[in-house]
């Protein structure tokens, strides 16, 4: 039943895609996965509303959807295939073997973190018994955790259905897809290559930080991917892709209760002019928002009068908005030293090392400075620093991690590639640089698979075979 919900959501989203139309074969996967998700968060919270939500009434709410969509399957169009050149197949082949040999040695690793372990997994267990999205009750931890926002749970608990742990490690893979192939979208848009737009998808994608959530269980990535799909459809200049825009920007609303920053710093780029007229979908798309992606906000609203309880949120002695957890107050000085303490040193196994951060602050510096007469791409380019700022504004300190500020590693991609958009084989050794990281991850996942096996030549020869002949499959595909 698992396989015949999937199919039918996977027939949805392809129809609605083809119904709405694309330039490209990417696109058409970054709008099939936004239609996807959507669909999957938008069936699971009315079905948990109803305290339907088990698995043959959601195969159920799909079909009914499938016959919606029938009758307007005679306008799907699909787009055309283009032939990829024999340089960008090369970089390609290198990113897909470390990516599917770095998930070959995660299948026997179970979905043990922190995030994971304290609320996503219990919360989609809770979800899956009661058939419900009431509130699980917390008696060991942050009671926040209750009444956070929820889409991030709801994937994780889809999951459950298919009754294989090893897919809580791979929920957020999805999303390094659509993160990547949404940076590609945004960097051509902004006149990048093929070539230099290839080379920043893939940057993103090997990044550590993002490499390594991307086969974990936590959420950030969603997050992250989601920021990147916003900003691509609320940059392109037709209306129409506002619709998968506000879908987008629905889901990243839904993760966290600070994605709200990324989420108004997405917002401007809807202000720049734009062809076309609206349609009876962006009505929709405005209540998808507004019911689904804000669910959690007006949840928490209704139930205790503050739509992010428990934090109390008050301007001076002004209280807006009552709650148990009131922070200590803290100077702007102090905020900002703390954070910049935490931006600097890695505290976490999938923060970025040291010298990775000074070439992406740096590039980042020298990209804002030549981008000055490229406004649209400035604007873009001002979110990393305003994310911090609204970040450490806004956030209790306690709560400061590196990983929160992933949706910003899309811009630091582009920033990685910019300044060598004339001379593009420049950035090759940035490129290399990058791919380094996930290397020497590697090297630590294999040592522990070499102590638990003790077979050292048999694994080292199979593993150089493996990614040898990952990397010619790879390759010979994505020649087509």
């Amino acid at each position: 039943m698992f396989i015949l919900s999937l199919f039918f959501l996977f027939l949805n989203s392809f129809s609605l895609t083809g119904i709405f139309g694309v330039s490209c074969l990417i696109e058409f996967f970054v709008v099939f996965l936004i239609f996807f998700y959507s669909q999957l968060l938008a069936i699971s919270i009315i079905l948990g509303l109803l305290n339907f939500l088990y698995l043959k009434y959601i195969l159920v709410f799909s079909i009914l959807l499938f016959f919606l969509i029938l009758p307007h399957t005679k306008k799907i169009k699909l787009p055309e295939l283009k032939v990829v050149s024999p340089k960008i197949s090369i970089l390609l082949s290198i990113v897909f073997s470390i990516h599917i040999s770095y998930i070959f040695h995660l299948l026997i690793l179970p979905p043990l973190t922190t995030d994971g372990l304290l609320y996503h997994l219990p919360f989609a267990v809770h979800y899956f018994k009661t058939g419900s999205i009431s509130l699980p009750n917390l008696y060991f931890t942050d009671i926040a955790m209750t009444y956070y926002p929820i889409g991030g749970d709801i994937f994780y608990f889809f999951s459950l259905f298919s009754q294989r742990e090893f897919l809580f490690n791979f929920t957020q893979f999805p999303f390094l897809i659509l993160g990547s192939f949404s940076l590609f979208l945004l960097m051509k848009y902004f006149k990048f290559s093929d070539f230099l737009s290839v080379m920043g998808a893939s940057i993103f994608s090997l990044l550590k930080p993002v490499l390594l959530e991307s086969k974990m269980c936590f959420v950030d990535l969603i997050m992250a991917s989601t920021f990147i799909s916003t900003l691509y459809f609320f940059n392109k200049d037709e209306k129409k892709y506002i619709v998968p825009g506000i879908l987008s920007l629905s889901i990243l609303l839904s993760i966290k209760t600070f994605s709200i920053i990324f989420g108004i710093l997405a917002l401007p780029f809807l202000f720049f002019k734009k062809n076309g007229k609206f349609s009876l979908s962006f009505y929709f798309s405005i209540f998808f928002l507004i019911f689904f992606g804000l669910f959690s906000y007006i949840r928490n609203l209704l139930l205790t009068g503050n739509p992010v309880f428990p934090a109390e949120i008050s301007i001076g002695k002004f209280v807006l908005f009552d709650g148990p957890y009131i922070y200590q107050k803290v100077s702007i000085y102090e905020r900002f030293k703390y954070l910049f303490n935490i931006l600097a040193y890695s505290y976490m196994h999938i923060d970025p090392p040291f010298f990775l951060k000074i070439l992406l602050v740096f590039l980042f510096f020298v990209s804002l400075i030549i981008s000055f007469r490229n406004r649209r791409l400035f604007f873009l380019y001002l979110i990393f620093p305003f994310s911090v700022l609204l970040y450490g504004f806004f956030i209790p300190p306690y709560y400061y991690q590196i990983r929160h500020l992933l949706p910003v590693y899309g811009i630091l991609s582009i920033s990685l590639i910019y300044p060598f958009r004339k001379l593009e084989y420049l950035c090759i050794p940035v490129f290399l640089y990058v791919w380094f990281s996930p290397l020497f991850t590697k090297f630590y996942l294999f040592s522990f698979h070499l102590f638990l096996s003790f077979q050292f030549h048999f694994f080292l020869s199979f593993t150089l075979k493996n990614q040898i002949s990952i990397f010619f499959i790879s390759w010979h595909l994505s020649s087509f």
